[in-house]
C-alpha cells in the first residue's frame, strides 16, 4: 500500500474497482472522491467478483498506463462470486443467483467451494499488489469479509 493520507489535489486522475460498493445506483464512496479529481473512471460493477475486479485493473493500466498522477483503489469483493467473460460481456453472479445462470448441475458441482475461492482470490490480491508495487502511482487495497 503506497497511500497513507487522501489529498485529492494532487491526483489528475482516479480509478476505482470494485463490486456495488463501488459503483451503484446512488452515490458511493468512489463517486465522493471522484468529484474532486479531474479524471475518474468506476470500473467497479453491482455483483462483480473477483476474478472481474483482477482482470479489470490490469485492463485499466493496459489503457491508461497508471502513473505518478494517478489514484487506484481496489475494493475486493466478497470470495463467493462468480464471473465469467462470455459473448463480450461480463456475467457477474453472487452465489444466491448462480443457478440461474449456470443451471443447478453447474452449482452442485462447481458452485460452492469456500476454500477454492479463498485460494483463487486471495491469488489474485497478491498478484495485483506485486504488480502495483511497480507502479510509480498512490493505490491501496481494500477488502470486506463476511
Amino acid at each position: 500500500m503506497r497511500m497513507h493520507n487522501l489529498d485529492t489535489k494532487k491526483y489528475k486522475r482516479f480509478f476505482a474497482f470494485g463490486c456495488s460498493f463501488t459503483n451503484y445506483k446512488w452515490p458511493t464512496w468512489a463517486d465522493i472522491i471522484g468529484q474532486d479529481i479531474e479524471f475518474y473512471q468506476n470500473w467497479a460493477m453491482p455483483g462483480a467478483g473477483n476474478h472481474f475486479i483482477f482482470n479489470s485493473v490490469i485492463e485499466a493500466d493496459a489503457r491508461y498506463h497508471y502513473n505518478k498522477d494517478d489514484l487506484v483503489i481496489i475494493f475486493w469483493s466478497t470470495k463467493e462470486r462468480e464471473d465469467r467473460y462470455h459473448n463480450n460481456v461480463w456475467l457477474n453472479d453472487t452465489n444466491t443467483t448462480q443457478e440461474k445462470t449456470y443451471g443447478k448441475e453447474w452449482v452442485m458441482r462447481f458452485g460452492v467451494d469456500f476454500r477454492g475461492f479463498l485460494v483463487r482470490d486471495m491469488a489474485y490480491m497478491k498478484a495485483i499488489q506485486d504488480i502495483m508495487k511497480n507502479k510509480d502511482c498512490d493505490w491501496v487495497n481494500f477488502t470486506w469479509h463476511e
